[in-house]
């Protein structure tokens, strides 16, 4: 079997999700509905977007010796992810609760475990693959591996949100050494001092990566991108179920269409119709769209980017 084009590693977790009809105010109590606990983590997340269009992905994570670490992987077994780097510890299994409110916006409290951080030990050289993937809360372990990485030709990418950022300094530190840059407009933001989400990509784009995409939520996405220039696509309109996961579906389909060559405004534009599909459904990997799901869409520009 050839090596895997994709490796992510970061964290695999359960998200237990609870409908809600509006975000709690101070002291206030409110009736919610539990829907149930699915699949989730960032990595995971990624992997099963960017499989689920074509493409080839490994897995390296943690886990625990729990039911939700059972969950999880039993999810990720009925993929075409390579799971045989995750790897079963003795601490609990990463996992959320997500408050989600009528109007499709969300509020997410994390349970803090060992589990999240992964194997850094087992990556090695990166098994052959053309791309690695890490997540902002593992910014100081990453910055060795992907210094090699870069030194072999591979690209190497980092997600962040800034809640779960490791700390600023090992970050700045990192995009030195990383091709492609993908944040929230409230990370892009606080990270670069800028108001808009335009400079901010600008600025970050200065500290080394190659491309920089700010997600904007239902209002699309941006891209700042040293050969390609700017790109900015507007969001799509659906019926949110749930929107937790949708910028990790959104990342999946970016790398999915960059690493196969596709111009930077198609690559956003397959980017925001999968994340916006991913919302349509409870779970971050549910509706997380396959190739066919694309082509079905109407009026789609990159149809015959998507067919070749």
């Amino acid at each position: 079997m050839p090596p895997a084009e994709l490796l992510c590693i970061g964290d695999i977790s359960v998200d237990t999700m609870v409908s809600i009809d509006h975000q709690p105010r101070r002291d206030e109590k409110q009736w919610a509905q539990m829907i149930g606990s699915f699949s989730g983590g960032m990595a995971a997340n990624l992997a099963v977007a960017y499989t689920r269009l074509g493409g080839t992905a490994r897995l390296l994570a943690r886990r625990g010796r729990d039911a939700h670490g059972a969950l999880a992987m039993a999810a990720l077994l009925r993929t075409s992810i390579d799971v045989s780097g995750v790897e079963e510890v003795d601490a609990p299994t990463f996992w959320t609760l997500s408050l989600i409110d009528r109007k499709g916006e969300k509020s997410m409290v994390e349970f803090l475990s060992e589990a999240i951080h992964p194997p850094w030990a087992a990556v090695g050289d990166g098994a052959g693959a053309r791309v690695a993937y890490t997540i902002g809360s593992e910014t100081a372990a990453a910055l060795e591996p992907f210094r090699r990485f870069k030194s072999a030709g591979m690209w190497t990418v980092v997600d962040a949100d800034y809640g779960e950022l490791e700390n600023e300094s090992s970050l700045r530190a990192l995009l030195g050494v990383t091709t492609i840059f993908l944040c929230n407009s409230e990370t892009g933001r606080r990270l670069s001092g800028e108001k808009t989400a335009a400079n901010a990509a600008r600025s970050l784009s200065a500290d080394g990566p190659q491309t920089v995409v700010i997600t904007l939520g239902r209002h699309g996405a941006l891209a700042v991108d040293r050969t390609d220039g700017r790109a900015r696509v507007k969001g799509r309109r659906v019926e949110v179920v749930d929107p937790t996961g949708a910028g990790d579906c959104f990342a999946g389909a970016f790398l999915y269409a960059r690493l196969r060559g596709w111009p930077l405004r198609p690559s956003l534009e397959v980017a925001n119709l999968a994340a916006a599909i991913s919302t349509t459904a409870w779970g971050c990997q549910t509706a997380s769209p396959t190739r066919e799901a694309i082509l079905a869409m109407p009026d789609i520009s990159f149809r015959s980017l998507v067919e070749r």
